[in-house]
């Protein structure tokens, strides 16, 4: 038997040494290059790996194959390694060293955590069967880094049975996971409007058609979207974020733009708000006398916990990390992540990582003042490496 707790405190160290480098050196996305090369050369003097490619300028996949007996299983996992353009403000004694860019979002974390589990799964991949596919993905944060992958012809995604990926949560306590079947996170999609009217002096604003009286009214009537377009029983948001319009205080203007963003949890869903969003805003627009312009840009997809690999995390969770603290949770949250790009068309799961410290305040992810609860390093790495065995039917304790 597989003795994951002691395999993973062997590395506990190291790991919070890689953990430590990471964050204090964040880069932000497609810029990855000194987070690349560490990555690179941790793993080409610590692993045992079979194959191990750039993807882009900084991804990095690995594979690593177990070689007890034949097996044609094939597993992803995926962690995701850049920053945002957030001062720190942690205080920590590891804080950022790039004024203006700090990982705030824990991808720091996540890195550490594939890293270490590869290291942890190549000193026993003569215990196991089946194949390991590791993406450590620059991007996120702007949605471009699963795509490389994904157009990389170099990467066989036809042979990957699932996948698996593991993000922080400060509203979960260091040493606790969670995840949930079905819907743990929105869709993306991005929302242009281009409202055209008349331009006119402002004194006289009944010989032209004031664009934003005419957004104004969107804007209010987009807010009936989920309450009476769609079931408000159903997860789903619009939001307009931005307004850029005007010329002067005594012109109306021609025209005017807005972006927000859509959300929604279930892929009808999101195709139901869409169609009402760009009816309402061309409508809107008609009855007033001008014309929506409307775009929307499709972003992530919903991402989607299979049932039978939410119920591998809960049985790994407890054997390892003990039931307590394995957290079942109640709803999803509509925040989106790329890795749905990845997972789409595969089973798989996507795992909460506790990184709040009891007794500490709290700090909200993409805040100057995020931070990760040191105990996440480890459970971390304890989660994936015993989904790995337990995809592959390994025992292990």
């Amino acid at each position: 038997m597989i003795d994951v707790t002691k395999l993973v405190n062997e590395i506990e160290s190291d790991a919070i040494k890689h953990w430590h480098h990471l964050h204090a050196n964040p880069e932000l996305s497609l810029h990855e290059f000194n987070t690349c090369a560490y990555l690179m050369d941790v793993i080409e003097n610590q692993v045992d790996y079979d194959r191990m490619k750039r993807v882009g300028d900084t991804g990095v996949l690995v594979e690593l194959i177990g070689t007890k007996s034949q097996s044609d299983k094939v597993i992803g996992l995926r962690g995701d390694m850049d920053a945002l353009p957030v001062t720190e403000k942690t205080g920590l004694e590891f804080a950022s060293l790039n004024d203006g860019v700090m990982h705030a979002c824990g991808h720091d974390v996540h890195t550490t955590v594939l890293l270490s589990s590869l290291i942890v799964l190549s000193r026993i991949k003569n215990q196991f069967s089946g194949k390991l596919v590791f993406f450590f993905q620059p991007a996120e944060e702007n949605l471009r880094g699963a795509k490389l992958f994904l157009n990389d012809p170099h990467i066989d995604f036809e042979e990957i049975d699932g996948m698996a990926a593991i993000h922080v949560i400060p509203d979960l306590y260091g040493g606790q996971i969670g995840t949930r079947k079905g819907a743990i996170l929105a869709s993306a999609d991005k929302l242009n409007i281009k409202v055209i009217g008349k331009q006119c002096h402002a004194a006289h604003p009944n010989r032209g058609v004031d664009p934003i009286v005419v957004a104004a009214n969107i804007i209010n009537t987009l807010q009936t979207v989920v309450s009476r377009g769609i079931s408000p029983l159903e997860n789903g948001i619009v939001t307009i974020g931005k307004i850029n319009g005007g010329v002067a205080h005594n012109i109306i203007s021609e025209s005017l733009e807005m972006e927000g963003t859509i959300r929604a949890t279930k892929p009808e869903t999101r195709v139901a708000i869409h169609n009402k969003v760009k009816d309402i805003c061309e409508n809107v627009a008609k009855g007033m006398g001008a014309q929506a312009i409307v775009d929307i840009e499709k972003g992530v997809p919903p991402l989607i916990c299979d049932e039978e690999w939410v119920d591998r995390v809960f049985r790994v969770g407890c054997k390892l990390l003990g039931e307590q603290n394995v957290i079942n949770l109640s709803t999803p949250a509509m925040g989106g992540e790329d890795f749905a790009f990845l997972k789409e068309n595969k089973p798989g799961v996507f795992i909460r990582l506790g990184a709040r410290t009891p007794g500490k305040e709290y700090g909200a992810t993409h805040s100057p003042y995020y931070y990760t609860d040191e105990k996440a390093i480890v459970v971390g790495v304890k989660t994936m490496v015993g989904v790995a065995l337990d995809f592959f039917n390994e025992e292990y304790k």
